[in-house]
């Protein structure tokens, strides 16, 4: 059985290719391009895994990140970005539950 999976990221290019492939694998996903909104979800609703993007306009994931583990300690979060040099994303490497993949786009 699939597991349920809340992809944000304010690409909807990226945001629909994780989302099919995930969906193919046998996942339920919920997405969302707006940062706060995947954030309010991400509290709302129970996940098996997050995955936010790091840059985003509203909201980095980092702050989603430390949005969501204030309140749910437990959440299992992967923080992607296409900046594999970004300082930001080099500092939130190590933190509970949380893991930083970096990607070539």
């Amino acid at each position: 059985m699939g597991k349920r999976v809340l992809i944000i990221d304010d690409d909807p290019v990226i945001l629909d290719a994780v989302s099919t492939i995930l969906e193919d694998m046998g996942h339920q996903v919920d997405g969302y391009n707006s940062s706060s909104e995947g954030e309010q979800a991400a509290l709302a609703e129970e996940y098996d895994l997050i995955l936010t993007d790091l840059r985003m306009p509203e909201k980095n994931g980092a702050e989603v990140t430390a949005g969501i583990l204030a309140k749910k300690p437990a959440a299992k979060i992967l923080i992607i970005t296409g900046h594999p040099t970004d300082q930001e994303a080099l500092r939130n490497r190590q933190g509970p539950g949380t893991s930083v993949r970096m990607r070539n786009v």
